[in-house]
């Protein structure tokens, strides 16, 4: 009944002071929905397994050599372990690292992100297709013909969503292949795939292709009655049993059993979002000590109702669970709002990464029972520590004397000592949050910042992968893009053509490398730089002019001597302070078609493109002609809008083979837009996340001051009846506080380096190490916020009329 009483009095209360109120209540929602928000993304990427039965009991089976890397295991190996193993209810067999080419009668030639499938994958999982059939023991023989099921997407886009698809004839990289079925809608396993196929081992008479392969990632179920200690202790000992358990007969390669899940998560990501979970709990810090100056100043108000309760005989509980009351209903009428907020937010956040080609499918943000009750968590943590402090400094023993006196103009040091304790820590959390705020959009800002010399909307850029049959040769595939650059080039309104491996915006594929002269004992001990194929004329064409030496050309020959072009920071690297230009280096044990040693002579320097740290743009380009790749990236530069060219430039491909597939035709300036969607999000709510501390902060600078102000009005109008200047008490008001906000700046600016130090660390591998300029941009943020919060109560101080003020009381 007391209790009801309390809340009854307490909305009174609350109503009838609304601007206070309102404050509290926005500023609590704002930091419960800024942590929800988050904790749903952490929760979404780091904490929720697979969206099937029992997913944590889903394990890979992995090889770790001796420097920690995951090795794939021989197939010979599965069918042993399958039939000995008794761990896994389910045991099977995946390689995710496929694609394939479907094309055939009516249909263009498209590229699919693919996995290859043993047979008891599905069951492991407990999914079954929605059409058609799964993979069957049958499909795992040598000379089973490939069968392909289809993603529910794939299914509808590019089929029609043909309910009689199954058994379905279709070309796969150019031989003939059939669908098997459809998978329900929202299955993408293993993380955004879009087709499957079946795993078959290679027979020693035909090479790898579509489904074809030697070894595989491993995957089980466990037995609800194994732990994980008996499984890796059993798969430890067949490990010893097999033949291939050393990498070439020399490395010992030992087992790992982990959750599958694990294995799917990106590291940096996940240290990435739970840096941010840290900023926004400083969010919520400035929130929380914003309240507790609330009501720190709302008992201060309540001196002579305090006093005149504990004279009647109201117990120090009885007050404390009075204003615990008011600080429990601010906190959950500010979780109100923040999960309103949070409502409206992941959704948004969904759909601007629900067609993100790298997003998981089980990547989904929702508010959950778990981010539900940490949202009640924090909401009860809020309301015990916002309200808790406050209270028992006001109703402690000896304290209704001090509340007399502040009532009739007293100086109250202690309950102002408070204030002041507060509003440091305000100052000092809000400038810590902003460091790390600034230390995490700066990295990432950096990491896909990227100023090219030309106009990434005027080049139309299209995957082309050549890998048919037709095309198994070099010589079949330098015929096939000398034809395809010769008739783009003579496409209307193409300005020039030109082919690349990978496109300026792609982190492209990294390559260990051996400098003649310069010997290396280990692979690991090997530099390993960016490796890159290109067509000739390609610099000049995209407008990327060389340092020294020259372009590739028809000199460049598949039987020519091999030759390189070096970016500048990996001539700097290598070769400081001298010219590059017919020094000599390859690839780490691995030798050219075109040369016996496969040295390769270095005949231009090119400018670095301008991605993420220096290390990253170290590297080096070798002519397509001398290197065939079999994926390239055709990129056309237009003298007006590219995007009409989209479908002449698949009609050139078809007329050249109707199975090679044209992929991603967009501009440059589109493929870099989606590149960054990801990291623009995540700093834009990064962004979002600082602003709303310093706002917060200055809130609570300026709550304080007006209060201070506000009660401290006899005192001011006193000083000016005895001739203080207005100017003098604008001095006075700016002075008490200035030296808080500086004690609060330098403080925050030392936390928010230490705890930027591990996010540092990670983003020192993306892009360059933030440099003081982001320090002194946040400390004057913050300063020029906090200074102007104070400036406006002390400009109403320097406003005071003595007469006014001395009939105050």
């Amino acid at each position: 009944m007391n209790l009801l009483k309390d809340i009854a009095y307490t909305i009174r209360s609350l109503a009838g002071r609304p601007a206070p109120t309102a404050i509290a209540v926005v500023t609590l929602a704002l930091g419960i929905g800024l942590v929800t928000i988050q904790f749903s993304f952490v929760n979404a990427v780091m904490i929720k397994g697979l969206p099937f039965e029992r997913s944590d009991r889903i394990m890979s089976i992995e090889r770790i050599d001796a420097t920690g890397n995951t090795r794939s295991i021989p197939l010979t190996d599965f069918s042993v372990w399958r039939e000995r193993q008794g761990s896994f209810e389910e045991f099977a067999a995946l390689d995710s690292r496929e694609t394939l080419q479907i094309g055939g009668d009516g249909l263009d030639a498209r590229t699919y992100r693919a996995a290859a499938f043993s047979a008891g994958v599905l069951n492991l999982l407990g999914v079954q297709p929605l059409l058609g059939r799964g993979f069957s023991a049958e499909d795992e023989r040598v000379d089973a013909a490939p069968v392909v099921l289809l993603s529910y997407p794939v299914w509808k886009d590019s089929f029609g969503g043909d309910p009689n698809i199954a058994g379905r004839p279709i070309r796969l990289s150019g031989k003939q292949a059939t669908i098997l079925g459809v998978m329900p809608e929202g299955f993408a396993f293993p993380t955004s795939h879009q087709a499957w196929i079946n795993l078959r081992p290679v027979s020693p008479a035909s090479p790898e292709g579509p489904g074809l392969r030697t070894r595989a990632d491993f995957i089980g179920r466990l037995n609800n009655d194994t732990n994980l200690a008996a499984a890796r202790a059993e798969f430890a000992l067949l490990n010893t049993q097999s033949d291939s358990t050393s990498a070439g007969g020399t490395q010992p390669l030992r087992i790992q059993i982990v959750p599958y899940i694990d294995s799917l998560r990106e590291s940096e990501l996940s240290i990435v979002l739970l840096s941010m979970l840290v900023v926004v709990g400083g969010v919520m810090a400035v929130a929380c000590l914003n309240v507790a100056n609330l009501l720190s100043a709302r008992a201060l108000q309540r001196g002579h109702e305090l006093a005149i309760r504990s004279a009647l005989g109201a117990s120090r509980a009885r007050l404390v669970r009075q204003m615990l009351t008011e600080s429990g209903i601010l906190a959950m009428t500010g979780a109100f709002g923040g999960l309103l907020l949070a409502s409206w937010v992941v959704p948004l956040l969904n759909r601007t990464l629900a067609d993100h080609p790298e997003r998981p499918f089980w990547m989904v943000i929702d508010i959950d029972y778990l981010v539900l009750a940490v949202a009640a968590g924090v909401t009860l943590g809020v309301g015990l520590l916002a309200g808790l402090f406050p209270a028992l400094r006001s109703t402690r023993p000896g304290t209704v004397d001090v509340l007399k006196d502040i009532a009739v103009g007293g100086p109250g040091l202690r309950v102002g000592r408070l204030n002041r304790v507060l509003v440091v820590t305000q100052v000092a959390v809000s400038c810590a949050v902003l460091v790390a705020t600034g230390v995490l959009v700066d990295g990432m800002r950096k990491s896909t910042k990227t100023e090219l010399p030309f106009n990434p909307d005027l080049i139309l850029s299209a995957d082309v992968r050549p890998d048919s049959p037709d095309f198994k040769t070099a010589s079949q595939r330098l015929a096939f893009y000398a034809g395809l650059l010769e008739r783009v080039r003579a496409l209307p309104g193409v300005k020039n053509a030109t082919i690349t491996q990978s496109y300026p915006f792609d982190r492209m594929g990294r390559s260990s490398v051996e400098v003649f002269g310069t010997p290396m004992s280990t692979e690991v001990e090997a530099p390993r730089v960016f490796f890159n194929r290109v067509a000739s004329g390609f610099f000049r064409d995209l407008q990327l002019p060389l340092r020294e030496g020259r372009e590739f050309d028809d000199r460049d020959g598949p039987k020519s001597e091999p030759v390189a072009i070096v970016s500048e920071s990996f001539a700097r690297r290598f070769w400081p302070g001298e010219s590059a230009l017919g020094k000599r280096l390859r690839k780490k044990a691995n030798a050219s078609a075109a040369s016996a040693d496969g040295w390769m002579t270095v005949v231009g320097v090119a400018p670095d493109l301008p991605i993420g740290t220096p290390d990253r743009r170290q590297g080096l380009h070798v002519p397509l002609s001398q290197d065939p790749f079999s994926a390239i990236t055709l990129l056309l530069t237009a003298t007006r809008d590219p995007k009409p060219l989209s479908r002449p430039l698949r009609d050139a491909v078809r007329s050249l083979s109707p199975d090679v597939a044209v992929d991603l035709v967009q501009t440059l300036g589109e493929r870099g837009s989606e590149d960054r969607r990801l990291s623009r999000m995540l700093g834009a709510l990064t962004l979002v996340f600082g602003v709303s501390a310093l706002l917060l902060a200055a809130v609570g600078v300026y709550g304080v001051t007006s209060f201070a102000v506000q009660r401290r009005t006899r005192e001011f109008g006193v000083r000016m009846a005895l001739g203080a200047r207005p100017l003098d008490v604008l001095a006075l008001v700016f002075k008490q506080g200035a030296l808080q906000l500086l004690v609060g700046l330098f403080a925050g600016t030392f936390g928010g380096w230490l705890i930027s130090r591990p996010l540092m660390h990670v983003l020192a591998s993306m892009a360059e190490p933030t440099g003081p300029l982001v320090y002194l941009l946040v400390f004057s943020c913050v300063g020029i916020s906090m200074a102007y919060a104070l400036w406006w109560p002390a400009r109403r101080a320097a406003k005071v009329d003595p007469l006014v003020a001395l009939r105050y009381e």
